[in-house]
């Protein structure tokens, strides 16, 4: 009896010669079916039916945590290399946690140049396991990943999502990615995220992916990624315009970081008025890809659940912000616009002001106008329009060299506003920290900074990171000890010194309100940590203080190993905002938008193109339409569930129990392509028999 195993990379063949041939042929069966419950992975014998015999019934199917393992150390065995006991515990602590996201990061031993154990085994794994959902690979320079990662993907059908940052090396292998995608129609990947890496050489094999996708696709994230123009344009005419069953499933695109150009930015804008009327749309991100803004906006009034549009780091011309303007009065569902480090002027800022306050549908916005240079003039004129009518939630000064003259005149126009429903302040980098400033003026912004907290109770997170003297921060840090209203400070980067450290000690232990403070980058000794940790030690409302670990770390540098961290210190600050966290009495404040895509336990089924966008379609949008339609499953009525990270509901609970319906299927001769001719005699994907099983919105798991 011959034996051949390929299905870890490497194919060798075994020969028997023994008369137990059935009982060997059904022991490994049974030994496949217990490490691959739940997976769709086959295993073809071709020997006579005589020798196929029945499996017990009642096998013993190991949980998920002991089935990784098991087939851990037998991947680790067969390439003779010692299993990573902390990679084990990794996995176990994942699923004891139920969380269905493995983060490749947090696996002890997976450093960022080079693992300290062979990674093969334990990203094998993950081909055959139908627990997690997710898999993140983010800063991770070890040759051997992206390799084993697209491999893997050839083999699993319940991964979700996949996010891959900051990769440098082995790029040029990321085309794998691509053709994992292509080469298996049982993929149930819906989130592709992918930035701050190379794609120029794989977004061709990724392109030609999409274009065949046999589901929809949630989450199109390719930001940072090298892609120029033509590529765009390839990746927009060639992938996502042939393949509308896919793409009207979208929920976020960002082609962030990357350039456009005129006929990139046409097609793209094509794209958009194909899929607005019909799409679910909600975040459409573009920052910093110089983007033909005249050619989009046009589109954008489409898309009735759109509630993010980010145009940051793009120049925008006064005939942009006109159409934009316009744009804006037509999106009711708008809650985020970015606009930072777009250039944008006095009469903009008016204009755009008088749009929003125009619009009667948006309620709660996000407004970012970071980098934007800001005199007192235009705040005057970002504020005039929006007394009328207020709805910023968020506004964002960070990087707008904010002066005294500037800090007063937004003080004065906030505290000015009748229905300011403003929650969180940001105003990072300011030019506030120059030693030509006087005290008196110091003194001033903080009083006046301090009274606009007290004027306005809704204001609930105020950020001042770098650009602030110590002759501002340590009276406002006085005058805040009474402000009952505030819940989160940030004031890292300001070089405040242990006289800062002792002020910042004293507000912590007199305040009853703060829920979380951010303080890095100001210079403190270690004993200026000291009297800060000991007062957090103390707090009864603090849920989250994040630990100066650049000043930290900085200090015991330069002390030649003289000081050590405080290990018990943290400890106690670590136990005590546990503690304060399981009491729930303060809920934390957070001024950002929830996350409305959590990962998903399944895929989304291939959306119906309405007739309506069939008779805008060119020929060779037709033929693409009918050749996916062609490879589409006949679609029934799937539910979507998503889930929060950090508690995963009683769907996983009876996934990690097991419980696979049937046994892996068997080939006793080599097998024919029965699904293609299954589908030869199926309608169209546009036709509407073909989801007559589908209802609209049932893969709509936003919170």
């Amino acid at each position: 009896m011959e034996i051949e195993f390929g299905s870890v990379g490497e194919t060798f063949t075994i020969q028997l010669d023994t008369s137990k041939r059935a009982k060997l042929i059904k022991t490994l069966r049974e030994a496949y079916y217990e490490l691959t419950a739940g997976s769709p992975c086959d295993i073809n014998l071709y020997v006579p039916e005589e020798l196929i015999l029945d499996l017990e019934c009642d096998i013993e199917i190991p949980q998920s945590a002991q089935r990784f393992k098991i087939l851990y150390f037998a991947l680790c065995s067969f390439y003779s290399i010692t299993p990573s006991s902390d990679a084990v515990h990794y996995i176990e602590t994942l699923f004891k946690e139920e969380n269905i996201e493995v983060n490749l990061q947090e696996c002890p031993g997976m450093e960022a140049e080079s693992s300290f154990f062979d990674v093969r085994p334990f990203i094998q794994c993950l081909g055959m396991n139908t627990y997690f959902r997710s898999v993140i690979v983010n800063d991770i320079q070890d040759p051997s990943v992206i390799p084993e990662l697209c491999a893997m993907l050839q083999k699993n059908t319940s991964l979700t999502r996949l996010q891959i940052s900051n990769v440098t090396k082995n790029t040029n292998k990321l085309d794998r990615l691509g053709n994992a995608f292509e080469s298996t129609t049982r993929n149930s990947i819906i989130d592709i995220i992918i930035s701050n890496t190379n794609l120029s050489k794989a977004i061709e094999a990724l392109t030609s992916a999409i274009s065949v996708f046999t589901h929809g696709l949630r989450i199109l994230r390719l930001s940072d990624c090298s892609l120029k123009a033509k590529k765009l344009h390839a990746l927009i005419h060639d992938g996502l315009m042939k393949n509308y069953p896919m793409a009207l499933a979208l929920k976020e695109i960002d082609l962030s970081g990357n350039r456009f150009d005129e006929n990139s930015s046409e097609i793209f804008q094509r794209f958009l008025a194909r899929i607005g009327p019909h799409s679910p749309l909600q975040r459409l991100i573009l920052r910093d890809c110089n983007i033909s803004w005249i050619h989009i906006a046009r589109s954008i009034h489409l898309f009735e659940h759109l509630y993010e549009l980010d145009l940051s780091n793009n120049a925008l011309s006064e005939a942009d912000i006109q159409l934009l303007c316009t744009t804006i009065e037509r999106v009711p569902s708008l809650q985020k616009l970015g606009l930072a480090g777009c250039g944008i002027k006095q009469n903009s800022l008016e204009a755009l002001s008088h749009s929003l306050s125009a619009s009667t549908e948006i309620s709660a916005l996000h407004y970012n106008l970071a980098n934007n240079s800001m005199s007192a003039n235009c705040i005057q004129a970002l504020f005039g329009p929006l007394q009328r009518s207020w709805m910023l939630q968020t506004l964002d000064l960070s990087g707008c060299k904010i002066n005294d003259s500037v800090c007063l005149t937004l003080c004065s126009a906030i505290q000015a506003t009748r229905e300011c429903k403003l929650e969180k302040l940001i105003l990072d980098d300011a030019k506030l920290d120059s030693i030509l400033l006087s005290q008196r003026t110091a003194h001033l912004v903080a009083e006046s900074l301090c009274k606009t907290l007290q004027s306005k109770d809704c204001i609930k997170s105020l950020s001042l990171s770098g650009g602030f003297s110590v002759n501002i921060l340590l009276p406002l840090f006085d005058m805040l000890k009474n402000i009952e209203s505030l819940q989160e400070l940030n004031i890292s980067n300001n070089k405040l010194g242990d006289s800062g450290a002792s002020a910042l000690a004293s507000l912590i232990r007199d305040n009853r309100s703060l829920t979380s403070i951010i303080c890095d980058g100001n210079n403190f000794s270690l004993p200026g940590f000291y009297a800060i940790g000991l007062s957090v030690k103390l707090s009864e409302t603090l849920l989250h203080f994040a630990i100066p670990w650049n000043d930290l770390t900085q200090n015991i540098a330069a002390s030649k190993g003289k000081f050590k961290l405080p290990a018990t210190l943290m400890m106690d600050i670590y136990l005590r905002l546990n503690a304060n966290k399981e009491k729930n009495v303060y809920s934390p404040f957070s001024g950002e938008v929830i996350e409305k895509n959590p990962v998903s336990l399944l895929p989304i089924p291939p959306v119906l193109v309405p007739q309506v966008l069939v008779d805008q379609l060119d020929d060779w949008e037709m033929e693409a339409l009918n050749l996916v339609a062609s490879k589409v499953p006949v679609v029934t009525s799937i539910p979507v569930q998503g889930i929060d990270l950090s508690k995963q509901p009683d769907v996983a609970e009876d996934e990690s129990k097991d419980e696979p319906p049937s046994y892996p299927s068997v080939s006793i001769e080599e097998s024919s392509n029965s699904e293609d001719a299954s589908l030869e005699n199926e309608p169209p994907a546009y036709l509407e028999k073909r989801y007559s099983g589908y209802v609209e919105g049932e893969d709509d798991d936003t919170n």
